[in-house]
């Protein structure tokens, strides 16, 4: 099975260096690369992707994620065909409602409709450009907003089947709403990837993150997990749980263990849930990011 897996950059290398990650990114085999669209970092997201653009030639670049609030309709849309001119056919924009970037600003998230409302006018003005735009979702009206109206959908809803079959349904229900052939919307799945020299490592390393999705209780991942394991309902902390219901929630969340190990997890992943499209966000413990992508990378593409 071939899989299509792009990767989030962390990094946050001044202008001249910001491309190193997607120029290793491309070298070891993965398919494209994103970039936060973060105000705290000083940087600008659609600067650092063109600056990529040059220094590439094959990988899909894109803003993970950027959003209608700190950004105008407008503007992303002159992004967007900014990016194009350097990134032909390879340029993607994805929305969501940016938690992160807007807090910073002291501003709330987009809400569901003006999601919906700025993909319908940026799809109008990128009409005929070939770039896709793509709704991130977690809950399920992010994820059936994407179904209804976006070119794609990047589903952040963790790595167990279960969870991700009932995304994916919630995808279907808004394509039906809108008349559309739900096995025709792109979907790429987030692929967390938490890496440390051994499982049980990795599984700590992992745990504060995994907890801090199920605290978020509109989201799919957290209200089928605490409908899976009753005993999540009640913690307000993971120390709060029992070690077998951390690794429980954990390995639901992320995928986990050795470089090694978490590439032969990523291979089952796909093969059970029959999808082969991810974007992952690659950590190792006590590893830089560009390190711990090359360790990730040469096991998914060069096992020995």
């Amino acid at each position: 099975m071939n899989l299509k897996i792009e990767v989030n950059d962390s990094t946050n290398f001044a202008m001249q260096d910001s491309s190193c990650f997607a120029i290793e990114a491309e070298a070891l085999g993965f398919a494209g690369v994103g970039m936060p669209d973060h105000p705290h970092t000083g940087q600008d997201v659609f600067e650092r992707l063109i600056t990529a653009a040059q220094d590439t030639a094959r990988i899909m670049l894109f803003p993970s994620v950027t959003n209608p609030i700190t950004r105008t309709v407008e503007e992303l849309s002159v992004k967007a065909k900014e990016l194009r001119t350097v990134a032909l056919g390879r340029t993607r924009l994805i929305l969501g409602g940016g938690d992160n970037a807007v807090g910073f600003l002291g501003k709330k998230p987009a809400t569901t409709l003006e999601l919906i409302n700025a993909v319908q006018m940026i799809k109008a003005e990128l009409a005929g450009t070939g770039v896709e735009v793509f709704i991130n979702g977690s809950s399920p009206k992010m994820l059936e907003a994407g179904g209804l109206i976006a070119d794609g959908v990047y589903a952040m809803v963790g790595v167990d089947p279960v969870v991700v079959n009932t995304a994916l349904e919630h995808v279907f229900q808004g394509a039906r709403k809108g008349g559309r052939d739900p096995e025709s919307i792109p979907i790429a799945l987030g692929l967390p990837v938490f890496m440390a020299s051994s499982l049980e490592q990795s599984i700590e390393y992992a745990l504060p993150y995994a907890f801090s999705s199920l605290k978020r209780r509109t989201r799919v991942f957290s209200r089928v997990l605490r409908s899976i394991l009753p005993a999540l309902e009640n913690a307000s902390n993971y120390t709060d749980l029992s070690k077998k219901d951390a690794w429980k929630l954990t390995e639901a969340m992320a995928i986990c263990g050795s470089p090694r190990e978490a590439a032969d997890k990523t291979h089952e992943l796909a093969r059970k849930i029959g999808h082969t499209h991810f974007i992952a966000r690659v950590q190792m413990q006590g590893v830089e990011p560009i390190e711990a992508l090359k360790a990730y990378g040469k096991q998914i593409y060069f096992p020995e």
